[in-house]
């Protein structure tokens, strides 16, 4: 009777960075920073702008242009859960290509749109535009150029650099075209530069193909003959074992799962959900107590999640995920305290810097950890699905912040629930943490 019988890949596929391993590596990483530049600057980052522009226009009122924004993240979030599907069927090309189509689509009608259902199909393109072009597709194209490997983790932080990048270049100079020239003429020009802006580096990403496992086998293992594994032995068979059981390698995730899943949805929800609403309501918190200069404490959370972004980018080789994850978690919760003990300018810059450290480096840790505990294979599905989850944290925090100041009149008790749901995030990296030490090393 033949048997199945599962063996994990060869030390041979091993990722080195040696020339011609992997030849679509380095343009792989080139054209994702690329295209999450242009795409990040006209989306989620020219928010504020359309915002801004729309309200001054008069055409809607600032409650419907607001309720956009939250369209906008609900679609992302929903699109995500297409993408992660169709990454299984499609190549990383043919939704690339589609998300830049959506966005080129969505900067140029919320431009010219005249009515409301207009401004609601324009934010709508730009939330997909947004899915369709951003790390869960990227990501996948970077892991199907490069199978494993101990420098992937920052090839992948190098890419997702790209996220900042785009909202540091190319924001000021889209607010500067919109106020000198509309918003009308501003998109008109931007929609198709936008366009071939993640059109033209989608043709640098490595042409692959959707992994998909075959019945029996797990995400990383290869489903082997009997007769080639029989080869592969290294002993004789343990005693007490016929030759007709099947013999197989330990799983490759033993502990990934359902409850694993839950518990990064958890954490990640707690972390963006706390820091968003931390960092949108710190201008106002600083205004309610009294403290000077809350306009540049804006811009110390910015530059110093920029210095931590190149610091992770070094860092993330050598540190493990959770630890990284845990050690932000701390800076953030600190970053509540302090402001909260210290209602002065010192403690405000203070409290900046320690939460521009976690906002710089927020957005790599999420694929990174998906990838280590559910492998590539279904990698783009259980990221998208997480992604889901996250936007509906982030999207949450902002008004669970506000709605806490309303009720109570205070923000002190908004920045104890910050201080304690980081702590108690950077506690579940620690329970993350221990179970990825029961992880084999990845092949």
């Amino acid at each position: 009777m033949t048997q199945s019988v599962t063996m994990r890949e060869s030390p041979r596929d091993r990722f080195r960075f040696r020339k011609g391993k992997h030849p679509g590596f380095i343009r792989t990483v080139v054209a994702g920073f690329l295209i999450l530049t242009a795409a990040n600057a006209v989306g989620f980052y020219g928010l504020a702008v359309y915002l801004g522009s729309l309200e001054a226009s008069g055409k809607f009122p600032l409650e419907l242009v607001s309720g956009m924004t939250s369209v906008f993240f609900l679609v992302s979030g929903f699109a995500g859960l297409a993408v992660g599907r169709g990454l299984t069927f499609l190549s990383v090309r043919t939704i690339l290509v589609a998300g830049a189509v959506a966005t080129g689509g969505g900067v140029w009608l919320v431009g010219h749109a005249a009515a409301s259902w207009q401004l609601l199909c324009a934010y709508t393109l730009l939330g997909a535009g947004m899915s369709l072009t951003g790390p869960i597709t990227l990501t996948t194209a970077l892991i199907r150029a490069v199978p494993a490997g101990s420098r992937r983790n920052q090839a992948m932080a190098v890419m997702l650099s790209g996220m900042t990048a785009g909202g540091a270049i190319f924001v000021p100079i889209l607010a500067g075209a919109v106020e000198r020239h509309g918003l009308p003429a501003t998109t008109a020009l931007a929609a198709p530069l936008a366009a071939l802006a993640i059109a033209v580096p989608t043709l640098l990403v490595a042409h692959s193909r959707p992994v998909k496992a075959t019945a029996g086998e797990r995400p990383g293992e290869q489903v082997v003959p009997p007769e080639e594994a029989e080869a592969q032995v290294d002993v004789g068979r343990p005693e007490g074992r016929s030759e007709g059981d099947k013999v197989r390698t330990p799983p490759r995730w033993p502990r990934a799962g359902l409850r694993t899943f839950l518990l990064l949805s958890l954490t990640f929800s707690g972390f963006l959900g706390s820091q968003v609403g931390f960092n949108t309501q710190l201008y106002t918190i600083a205004t309610e107590f009294d403290i000077p200069g809350a306009g540049g404490a804006l811009g110390v959370v910015a530059g110093t999640g920029m210095v931590a972004r190149v610091l992770g980018i070094l860092l993330v080789r050598w540190v493990p995920p959770e630890r990284f994850l845990c050690g932000m978690a701390v800076s953030q919760s600190l970053s509540a305290l302090v402001l909260l003990l210290f209602n002065d300018k010192v403690g405000l810059y203070a409290a900046a810097c320690l939460l521009g450290m976690a906002v710089g480096n927020a957005s790599v840790l999420s694929p990174i950890l998906t990838l280590k505990f559910f492998g590539h294979t279904v990698y783009s599905r259980v990221l998208s699905r997480l992604s889901f989850i996250q936007t509906l944290g982030i999207a949450s925090g902002p008004m669970v912040a506000g709605g806490v100041r309303s009720l109570v009149g205070s923000y002190h008790v908004v920045l104890i629930g910050v201080t304690v749901l980081s702590f108690l995030v950077a506690c579940s990296c620690l329970v993350l943490e221990r179970r990825g030490r029961r992880l084999p090393p990845e092949e």
